[in-house]
């Protein structure tokens, strides 16, 4: 257990010693050192000389006891803002950027000015045929008229102006590299400069949070960011901005099914180099684990490009799990841990990271957690992030904050030594057996990118298959496409890594890569088997 340890307050060197000797004792043999609401109204706000004191005392005191003393990467959360640091050194490139749509409707023949405000990215006119459709054979790219006056032709068009615009505030722009080189060299480096010594041991790993690449606060804002065009050329070998309409409207399904895709392909791509990449390159060189969630969910496209490929790039790929907080009674919910579990068996990553059970209020006992922490082992998590330990509670701020605190302020703390070693051998099992998994289940990520932001593909299906598995005591590993593509044939198997499966299902898929396409062609001549569930793939968005 590596609890997100909540440095709330004033930070004192005697009451972080004796919170470590507590958790100890109890078993809690390492935490995360978690800037929270609360820290920058004392006297050692975030990266303060009185920080970094703490930081120092809580290390090296962790060194001589045993105590692992893990960072986290971030005044609060979404990392990346360095409590503002990051866009501070460059507010243009590094604030994270959305596209935005506007669409104007006209009727020719008559004239229109193109003089329109903000940065626009492209202009293009098409006739509309219904609510989601346009005539795409009839799209115009205005974008060389821009600033000047189109004629209209005869008939109803409407006009699509995108513009890009900045989220403000404080967070980055997760597509962009320098925003990263610069959110590492104000975070990271400090920490290596100041205790890099202790990276590997004393220091095993760090912790982000909360990261997405679209941008949250910007109604009907997409995934964009400065060079964007520019990279998708290089990438895909053909302009978007002309067809821009297509991310929003249905033209001819082969052009849309492929603009799409080729969109969302771009975005995992720029999201996976400019954030994962690094992180895991930074991760490498010092010798420390790299883990942390994003915003994830069941169908994660839009909010995370291609989560399987970028969270499989983390030495210890993670998750959150929120549903012990919502529900009553209390629940695991599996999609998460099924995702991050199927992540790091087809990665190869011995580890999984959870963050645990937070915000489900004062009066949860500890069987109840007990319980939890069974089903996330269940589920194939095997690194257990509790959610959390507070440093203060002296003010009603810090009581209020995700309740509850698990630490030494509670009744059943003389007990926690117990719930601690339960997840050693939860984790131990987890960690050290062999995973044996007869199912895989296609993860229906070609398809939901081709229905794009309309978000109107058939997603049900994919839940329930995942449930009346589980209900029935069937255990199965989700798998992506690149991973599929990777699999090796053999003896009626699919294998990668350690895992082998012996049936694959297709969860009413539409569209599936050729290379996919081919492998299942391949699995099926050698034995394998193939469950269908619904439509067979009839397209490819290629």
């Amino acid at each position: 257990m590596l609890p997100l340890w909540s440095w709330n307050g004033t930070l004192e060197a005697d009451r972080l010693i004796f919170q470590v000797d507590q958790m100890l004792d109890k078993g809690v043999e390492g935490a995360f050192m978690h800037a929270r609401s609360g820290i920058n109204k004392g006297k050692t706000p975030y990266f303060s000389d009185g920080w970094w004191a703490a930081v120092d005392t809580v290390v090296r005191y962790s060194a001589k006891t045993g105590f692992f003393a893990c960072l986290y990467d971030e005044d609060k959360w979404p990392s990346g803002a360095a409590g503002g640091r990051t866009v501070a050194e460059n507010p243009e490139e590094y604030s994270k950027k959305a596209l935005v749509h506007e669409d104007i409707s006209i009727e020719g023949p008559s004239s229109l000015s193109l003089d329109f405000d903000g940065n626009v990215v492209g202009i293009a006119a098409s006739r509309r045929i219904g609510d989601k459709y346009i005539d795409s054979e009839m799209l115009t790219d205005l974008s060389p008229l821009k600033g000047k006056t189109w004629n209209v032709p005869e008939g109803k068009w409407m006009v699509n102006v995108f513009r890009q615009v900045k989220q403000g505030g404080t967070s980055i722009d997760y597509l962009d590299e320098g925003a990263m080189k610069a959110f590492i060299r104000v975070t990271h480096d400090e920490y290596e400069k100041r205790v890099g010594e202790y990276f590997g041991t004393t220091i095993p790993g760090i912790f982000f949070d909360e990261i997405r690449c679209i941008p949250k606060y910007v109604p009907g804002g997409m995934s964009w960011t400065d060079d964007f065009a520019e990279k998708f050329i290089q990438i895909k070998g053909y302009d978007i901005r002309p067809q821009l309409p297509l991310l929003l409207y249905k033209g001819n399904p082969a052009n849309t099914a492929r603009l799409r895709y080729d969109y969302f392909d771009v975005v995992g791509k720029l999201y996976n180099k400019a954030w994962f990449k690094q992180y895991y390159d930074w991760g490498e060189r010092t010798g420390i684990w790299v883990t942390g969630h994003t915003e994830e969910d069941m169908f994660n496209y839009i909010s995370q490009g291609n989560y399987f490929q970028t969270m499989g790039q983390l030495q210890v790929p993670g998750t959150d799990n929120e549903y012990f907080r919502y529900g009553f009674p209390r629940s695991i919910n599996w999609y998460k841990q099924k995702q991050i579990s199927s992540i790091a068996h087809l990665y190869g990553r011995k580890r999984n990271m959870v963050e645990a059970m937070g915000g489900g209020g004062y009066i949860v006992p500890l069987n109840d957690y007990k319980f939890g922490f069974y089903m996330l082992g269940a589920y194939g998590s095997n690194m257990f992030v509790s959610h959390l330990f507070h440093y203060d509670m002296d003010t009603p701020e810090a009581l209020a904050d995700w309740p509850p605190s698990w630490g030494y302020r509670n009744p059943y703390w003389k007990y926690f030594r117990t719930l601690s070693d339960i997840t050693k051998r939860v984790s131990l099992m987890n960690t050290a057996g062999s995973h044996v998994c007869d199912i895989a289940i296609l993860n229906p990520h070609t398809t939901f990118c081709v229905h794009g932001y309309d978000e109107d593909a058939d997603k049900a299906v994919y839940a329930e298959i995942q449930g009346s598995l589980l209900e029935h005591y069937y255990d199965y590993d989700i798998i992506n496409p690149a991973s599929l593509i990777n699999t090796k044939v053999k003896d009626g198997h699919l294998s990668i890594n350690n895992e082998n499966y012996r049936m694959l299902i297709l969860p009413n898929l539409e569209y599936i890569l050729e290379e996919v396409y081919d492998k299942i062609e391949e699995f099926v001549k050698d034995g394998g088997i193939v469950l269908a569930v619904y439509d067979l793939p009839a397209s490819t968005p290629q």
